[in-house]
């Protein structure tokens, strides 16, 4: 709107450190359950405004047999929609994880998701964990954030949905589908691309140093 002298970069990650965690064993994939799906976020009741947690309630009650892993710190005396998806009998809130050894915890997800409200604060964001998911190998299901559309023209392996219905029956196709190593590695390759040294290359050749 002002100017033309604009560049416009997203977030990164680093690759390298998170990509190369084994799988921790503090979170089992068993306990009868079909798949392991996750979250990576804060779940404080002050981003309440942020997570569809009805979406998430929702996605708890009707795929009883999927464990769902909350990773992130939240309130001990979570409110309303919140504490009834912490009272959940397959929902695990797991608490905060120190960033040096999250990349264990992704990677015992079989699906990881984006399950943000669709509202002027989300319409802008990139999230920092949907580079971090890929760079574990996992799959995503999102609430289609415009400042992500990209990424799904690239890879069928990051599903970008409108609506709960479309939500939940892309959870379904995602966790039904093998992804073949080769389709890994190029996935992965999404997130080796976002390196934050990257990202800061671009940055730099931007200011023409």
């Amino acid at each position: 709107k002002y100017s033309i002298n604009v560049s416009l970069v997203q977030n990164g990650v680093d690759y390298g450190a998170i990509s190369s965690l084994p799988m921790t064993q503090e979170v089992k994939k068993s306990d009868g359950y079909e798949h392991v799906v996750g979250f990576s976020g804060s779940f404080l009741n002050r981003e309440i405004n942020k997570i569809d947690v009805e979406l998430l309630l929702l996605l708890a009650t009707r795929r009883p047999k999927w464990l769902f892993i909350i990773i992130g710190p939240y309130d001990q005396s979570p409110v309303g929609k919140i504490r009834a998806l912490l009272e959940c009998s397959n929902v695990r809130f797991i608490g905060f994880i120190d960033p040096l050894h999250l990349g264990g915890f992704i990677k015992v997800f079989d699906l990881a998701l984006l399950p943000y409200l669709k509202n002027d604060f989300t319409a802008g964001i990139f999230p920092i964990k949907l580079y971090e998911y890929i760079a574990c190998g996992v799959p995503i299901v999102s609430i289609n954030l415009p400042a992500t559309e990209e990424i799904s023209k690239m890879t069928r392996f990051y599903k970008y949905v409108d609506g709960k219905d479309q939500f939940l029956s892309s959870c379904d196709r995602l966790l039904a589908t093998t992804m073949t190593d080769q389709e890994k590695k190029e996935y992965r390759k999404l997130a080796k691309q976002s390196d934050w040294t990257n990202v800061f290359k671009t940055i730099t050749e931007s200011l023409g140093h």
